[in-house]
């Protein structure tokens, strides 16, 4: 009896050895076939490991039908540690995942549809699959982007990509830990870290981007941006926490919907805690170029909870315009005291505003200028709605400038004073007050 019992044991593993990697490529790929249009998956070599339920699969890839040498995403080796809990529990409990060399390539259409869409199934209303993993560690990853909406694509990509989770389970009111590190090939650095809950969806965590070249999001997102950027980096760093109610994560609605109680909203505050632009220079829709030494951000709170967004003292060096006319204005400094928005009214409470070493040159081959040591306008307000507004008092001090009186008694400076506009003047007269 014994050794029956040893014989069937020893059958059971090499039953097991055998059909569990079979197994997981038919499943694999056929729930890619179902799930997700055109698509299809290659799966390289599985290995299964019965003594210690650990899968091991090197070379995994999901592209279109039509383009099966092309992947959306890869993942060149793959490690799943399961639990033998998962035996009795009912649902994966995995000790570990280990994913090497994962690479996703996004792809921005003509259209403005992005690819990633096309990896997420349709959903059909099934409750979130029960799913516990001890430790997720993503490392060597790389994320490629193709912006194909011009007359040439444009390309960008990160690497090394890592991320790092501990105890996430879909089901469990805890919240799990995590970590993200990318770098990109012009050295920018991302980082994030904090924790994720699924029930209810709920984040809290703190960010950081350091090096960030201006011209990379102009790359990304010109269609979307007033101006366009050519130079200047941008570091930023805060935390934030973020959460979803569970009638809305439920349903996209509140709790109550349609019987008159008000749903639940969607939770977010941020505050930032760090804001530094250096050395950019942008160019803006009027043709004018800016160009900015330095800029820094003290905190500011972000939320939607509130009415009103507000931002800390904003301090800038080295400012200097220069117009397609030919005029420029150069600001040795320029500090604005703490502001806020009133974003249901459109009203603008904004702090008091002080140039340092401010010098204003006109066009033409004998151009008039304007120094002004300092100007200061104390806190101001502007309402958008019926374009009414309040200018604070306003001094300014070391003025020094040549201009012309005419024999007509007007007041002149050369290439500055009276202004030159693009279009006639409304008839209509200001639309501002």
């Amino acid at each position: 009896m014994p050794l029956l019992a040893a014989a069937l044991f020893v059958s059971v593993i090499a039953a097991a050895y055998l059909a569990v990697p079979g197994l997981v490529r038919s499943a694999g790929q056929g729930w890619v076939g179902k799930n997700l249009k055109n698509k299809q998956m290659a799966i390289g070599t599985i290995g299964f490991d019965p003594w210690n339920l650990t899968l091991d699969i090197r070379k995994i890839a999901i592209a279109d039908r039509a383009a099966p040498g092309v992947p959306l995403v890869a993942i060149e080796h793959l490690v799943v540690d399961a639990s033998i809990s998962s035996l009795w529990k009912l649902s994966p409990q995995l000790d570990s995942v280990s994913v090497e060399a994962p690479a996703v390539d996004l792809v921005l259409r003509k259209d403005g549809s992005v690819n990633p869409a096309e990896l997420v199934p349709v959903d059909d209303g099934s409750p979130v699959p029960q799913l516990w993993i001890g430790n997720l560690d993503v490392r060597g990853g790389r994320v490629r982007f193709t912006d194909d909406r011009g007359s040439l694509p444009r390309h960008e990509q990160t690497d090394p990509v890592t991320f790092a989770l501990r105890d996430f389970s879909t089901v469990a009111t805890s919240a799990a830990g995590f970590r993200f590190d990318a770098c990109s090939e012009a050295g920018e650095r991302f980082h994030w870290a904090g924790t994720i809950g699924m029930a209810p969806l709920a984040s809290t965590g703190q960010f950081s981007i350091g090096g960030l070249k201006l011209a990379t999001i102009t790359k990304l997102a010109d269609a979307l941006l007033p101006v366009i950027a050519s130079d200047g980096a941008l570091s930023l760093a805060g935390n934030y926490r973020f959460a979803v109610p569970v009638a809305v994560a439920r349903a996209g609605v509140g709790a109550g919907a349609g019987d008159g109680v008000p749903a639940p909203s969607m939770q977010f505050r941020a505050d930032l805690s760090r804001l530094a632009l250096a050395d950019a220079a942008v160019r803006l829709p009027t043709g004018d170029v800016m160009r900015v030494q330095s800029l820094n951000l003290a905190p500011t709170q972000i939320t939607l909870a509130g009415d009103a967004v507000a931002h800390g003292t904003v301090t800038a060096t080295g400012i200097g315009i220069t117009r397609p006319a030919g005029e420029t204005l150069v600001l040795d400094g320029v500090t604005l005291q703490p502001s806020r928005y009133a974003l249901k009214t459109g009203t603008a409470y904004i702090g008091a505003l002080s140039l340092a070493g401010v010098a204003l040159k006109g066009r033409g081959p004998r151009p008039g200028s304007i120094v002004l040591a300092s100007l200061d306008v104390a806190p101001s307000w502007l309402r958008l709605a019926d374009h009414t507004g309040h200018i604070g008092q306003v001094v300014a001090k070391g003025m020094q400038t040549a201009a012309q009186i005419g024999i007509d008694h007007r007041i002149r400076i050369p290439g500055l004073y009276p202004l030159q506009f693009a279009g006639p003047a409304s008839a209509a007269g200001p639309t501002w007050h």
